[in-house]
């Protein structure tokens, strides 16, 4: 019986092994899992890839070499390796995946449908909020008046306007062509319906990033009563992003009592003197507050927050990051600056906190009241961990893309099945 192939183009810099536990890997893993899919990932070639086997997660594996042509911008598309791929196996695609919005895309689309023209082309967004207000601003070009004698801003400005215009259109007209465009978060999700009409919005799905819901992951999970007075955070540490010292300022304000703050994942150098510094200013906080480095086997990381109470983040700007299903999967109480994403996992703030960016006084506030118990987030715990096995888990996510792509039409590969 034939399978049907499912191929992600992963043509950002690099591929490697960590990519197979986020979004990347887990959508082909997933529709190979549940839809007995053929689901390959191709990508260019890097030292950080070289360990990867031809097979991993049951997704195939396949490395591609750069050539001359992916430093010559306006040649790139056309004769690239990925287009190249494409030309020779598009008629053996079923559903072609790629990421992020960008005229490569909409090229590679464009080939796919040549050789595959009953092909279907699944495009991820992953937009953060950056990204959404540059479209959003591109609307608002799009409504000012283009008569060239009541435009006061300059003719330069002008132009520009109608550049803006011109490229709002032609991502419009583009857009329209995918069979399905998913956006992570409600908030981006309303708000890119309204810049790109309703044309666009039809091919539109809110698909937020999930966690596996395994038998592996299951054994970590604890009763509330089972963990341990901790806050985590997991990310880069010290990245402009991230904006740790916002944590670090929150914390030499607390009252610990029996409370730690625990800082996972790899710390960037610059930061280390920060580190040091806020040392020196704390002593007594040398064992409350601690910085684990990178923590590579997933084992190790799940262990952290299955044992944590609270997960805090105090990053600048997310698209979904995967650290928020990780955490409620296994019932951390989330605390969150306001990146987007955080509305959506803490249900509007109803199983958790969110915090303005840089508001250091109410981070500090929140994360004291928890230590406190004037904020009972043992009472949250059950609630926070159906929410997630509810909505974030990605078999019920692979169900929402799988029904959009094939059981909402008469399609020639309803046949597919999901397995048993």
């Amino acid at each position: 019986m034939h399978k049907e192939r499912l191929v992600l183009l992963f043509d950002i810099e690099w591929f490697e092994r960590v990519h197979l536990f986020k979004d990347v890997g887990m959508i082909p893993a997933y529709f190979s899992k549940l839809y007995d899919f053929d689901s390959t990932i191709v990508f260019y070639e890097h030292e950080k890839n070289h360990a990867l086997k031809q097979k991993e997660c049951d997704i195939n594996l396949i490395r591609i070499k750069k050539n001359g042509a992916n430093k010559v911008k306006w040649l790139r598309n056309f004769v690239s390796p990925m287009s190249l791929y494409l030309i020779r196996n598009a008629k053996n695609i079923d559903v072609l995946m790629l990421f992020h919005l960008k005229k490569e895309n909409y090229y590679y689309r464009f080939l796919y449908k040549i050789f595959n023209p009953k092909g279907k082309v699944y495009l991820k967004l992953d937009k953060d909020e950056t990204g959404v207000k540059g479209l959003e601003k591109y609307k608002k070009e799009e409504q000012k008046s283009l008569n060239v004698f009541n435009y006061k801003d300059g003719f330069v400005a002008y132009l520009k306007t109608i550049k803006r215009k011109i490229s709002l259109k032609r991502i419009q007209n583009e857009l329209s062509k995918f069979e399905l465009i998913s956006v992570e978060t409600k908030n981006a999700y309303d708000r890119l319906r309204k810049v790109f009409g309703n044309k666009v919005s039809e091919n539109f799905i809110l698909i937020p990033n999930g966690f596996p819901d395994e038998n592996e992951s299951l054994e970590y999970v604890k009763d509330f009563k089972d963990k341990e007075n901790i806050i985590i955070t997991v990310g880069r540490i010290g990245t402009e992003q991230k904006n740790n010292e916002m944590l670090l300022k929150a914390a030499e304000r607390l009252r610990f009592n029996d409370w730690k703050i625990y800082f996972i994942g790899p710390i960037e150098k610059h930061f280390e003197k920060y580190i040091h510094d806020f040392y020196n200013h704390n002593p007594e906080l040398k064992d409350k507050v601690i910085f684990t480095g990178n923590v590579n086997e997933k084992s190790k990381l799940y262990e952290w927050y299955a044992r944590s109470k609270v997960f805090c983040l105090t990053s600048r700007y997310e698209g979904f990051p995967l650290v928020f299903p990780e955490a409620i999967y296994f019932g951390d109480y989330i605390v969150s600056t306001k990146v987007g994403a955080d509305e959506d996992i803490t249900k509007g703030g109803v199983l958790g906190k969110r915090i303005n960016q840089d508001d250091i006084d109410s981070l500090a506030k929140t994360l004291q009241d928890i230590i406190d118990n004037k904020i009972d987030i043992g009472k949250k715990y059950d609630e926070v961990v159906n929410f997630s096995r509810e909505n974030f888990v990605w078999d019920k996510i692979l169900e929402k893309i799988y029904y959009k792509l094939y059981l909402n039409e008469n399609s020639p590969h309803t046949n597919v099945q999901k397995k048993q």
